[in-house]
């Protein structure tokens, strides 16, 4: 695999961790939005609770008491609402954190793989510099023997 596939290949995995991220982040504007209808729902709620206090006050004693429990019952939804809100909110978080886990472990991985694929390469890069460095000597010492041999033979002859 030469290094410019090997890049390419590092590309094309940075590319889709790049699509999963932007995955999750569709995913957080999704509970965002849904936060955000659950707010209103609950701005509703609180318009809905402060017309109800404004009748409770020109009603009787008795009726007063009934209102009473109306608004707790109101309080406790909130409440729970607001309980579900935040388990919710907590596992798609969890969820997420644990998606960004994984992709990181395995980009980890793969730049580890990369870099001993690096290192292989710059070994056998060297080894051969090495071989062809001791080929051009080796040819050298040839061509020096062969002149000193020509020499000899022209001082014999």
């Amino acid at each position: 695999m030469t290094e410019h596939e090997m890049l390419e290949l590092i590309l094309q995995k940075i590319t889709g961790l790049e699509d999963k991220v932007t995955g999750l982040e569709d995913k957080v504007t999704g509970l965002e939005n849904k936060v955000t209808g659950l707010e209103d729902r609950m701005t509703g709620f609180e318009d809905r609770m402060t017309g109800l206090e404004n009748k409770v006050t020109g009603l009787e004693d008795g009726q007063q008491n009934i209102l009473q429990q109306i608004d707790e019952k109101i309080t406790a939804s909130e409440e729970r609402m607001m309980q579900k809100m935040d388990e919710k909110l907590t596992h798609s978080e969890n969820l997420i954190l644990h998606e960004l886990d994984r992709v990181q472990e395995h980009l980890e991985t793969d730049v580890q793989k990369v870099e001993r694929n690096l290192e292989e390469l710059q070994q056998y890069y060297r080894i051969t510099k090495l071989e062809n460095d001791n080929t051009s000597l080796l040819l050298k010492m040839y061509n020096n023997m062969q002149k000193e041999i020509e020499e000899l033979k022209a001082k014999i002859a």
